[in-house]
């Protein structure tokens, strides 16, 4: 047996394809069609926000569409996952705008660890190069530097504030899904947000609390304290201290 929520998405995508190769039929009213016909499919809603995010440059389409999916389907996990990328790869972008015009410096992410996250990031390779680089000739050029670490650390509150927003509607919305939280934490973990570690901290708690009597969680968490990217020498410690959990 056939999943039906993936069948209806796979009908979806065909009916889509077939209207981008004829260019008399409108792509937009094709999605509104679809979503009128499978609101219920999660699939459906995140198919016509990334259409008006990547291809109509539309961010205020996608973002209603989103929001109006996760009102129809709040307990869609991949809805809010997605949800957060679209808000801080729009944010990233804003930045990355910024940054190519001299007016500002950095980015909003570190080093990913997942491999769902090295997807991500690959995928938005041309937002996350190192754009605070600028060459050996400009060394010694500190002028504004000041002002371009606040214009920073605005962004990081301002990301922060967005992760915050959505990560405490999706606990409200799946507080039981402990696969939800993880892919939340694994996209905390490639920002650069202010407050990084404070939040990690508490979200590793909030799973603590309500996923202590899950062998699943404390796989993940020793797991997770004996990432293979730490150094050599923290590897002792990163061991003892999965032992004791």
């Amino acid at each position: 047996m056939y999943d039906c929520s993936y069948v209806s998405v796979l009908c979806v995508c065909i009916y889509l394809r077939v209207c981008l190769n004829n260019f008399f039929l409108n792509i937009l009213q094709a999605l509104a069609n679809v979503i009128r016909f499978h609101p219920k499919v999660p699939g459906v809603w995140i198919y016509a926000a990334a259409w008006e995010f990547d291809h109509n440059l539309n961010v205020a389409a996608a973002r209603a569409l989103m929001q109006e999916g996760l009102r129809v389907c709040p307990t869609s996990e991949d809805l809010w996952v997605e949800y957060l990328r679209m808000e801080l790869t729009y944010l990233n972008k804003l930045k990355a705008r910024k940054v190519a015009l001299g007016e500002d410096q950095g980015t909003l992410t570190r080093d990913p660890r997942s491999s769902d996250e090295k997807h991500w990031r690959d995928e938005n390779s041309e937002l996350f190069m190192p754009l605070g680089k600028r060459g050996d000739d400009d060394g010694g050029a500190n002028v504004g530097s000041d002002e371009s670490e606040k214009k920073q650390e605005l962004f990081e509150e301002h990301g922060m504030n967005i992760f915050q927003t959505v990560y405490s509607g999706a606990v409200e919305a799946v507080p039981s899904s402990l696969s939800l939280r993880k892919r939340l934490f694994e996209i905390l973990e490639g920002t650069n947000l202010s407050h990084y570690e404070d939040m990690c901290k508490e979200i590793l708690n909030d799973m603590k609390r309500d996923f202590s009597t899950q062998p699943e969680f404390w796989d993940w968490l020793a797991r997770h304290e004996c990432d293979l990217e730490i150094s050599e020498e923290g590897i002792i410690p990163q061991v003892e201290k999965a032992v004791q959990v």
